[in-house]
C-alpha cells in the first residue's frame, strides 16, 4: 500500500496503512501474511472508493463487498479469507477508536 495514492480516499487509506504497520510491527506477522492482508485490503479500498466515497464501509457496505467478491467468481474459501482480513481490520479500528461499532461482527462466514 503506497502512501502516494492520491486517487484513493485518505481517511480509509491512512487507516489501512496504520493497520498494516500494526500487523507488521506490533503483531509481528510474517512478511507473507502482511502481503496477503495488503492485497486483500487494496481490493477493499478500491471498492470503498467507488461505493462509500472512500469512507470505512458500514454493515451494508460490507455485505455489498462480499456480494461483489462472489460476483467476481471468488470461491467460499477466498471470501472467508478476505472476511478474516476485514474482521482483523475492523477490530483494530474499533480498538483505536476510529469506528464506534464493528459491523464485521454481524457477518457470517461463508459455507465451505
Amino acid at each position: 500500500m503506497d502512501d502516494a495514492s492520491p486517487h484513493l480516499a485518505q481517511p480509509l487509506h491512512a487507516d489501512l496503512v496504520s493497520f498494516l504497520n500494526f500487523c507488521r510491527i506490533e503483531k509481528g506477522l510474517a512478511a507473507s501474511s502482511v502481503s496477503a492482508y495488503q492485497a486483500d485490503l487494496e481490493k477493499f479500498e478500491r471498492f470503498a472508493a467507488r461505493h462509500s466515497a472512500g469512507a470505512v464501509p458500514d454493515l451494508e457496505g460490507l455485505r455489498a463487498y462480499v456480494d461483489s467478491m462472489y460476483h467476481a467468481g471468488l470461491g467460499a474459501r477466498s471470501v472467508a479469507r478476505n472476511l478474516s482480513t476485514l474482521r482483523s481490520l475492523y477490530g483494530f479500528l474499533l480498538r483505536e477508536g476510529r469506528i464506534a461499532a464493528d459491523p464485521s461482527a454481524y457477518m457470517g462466514s461463508p459455507k465451505q
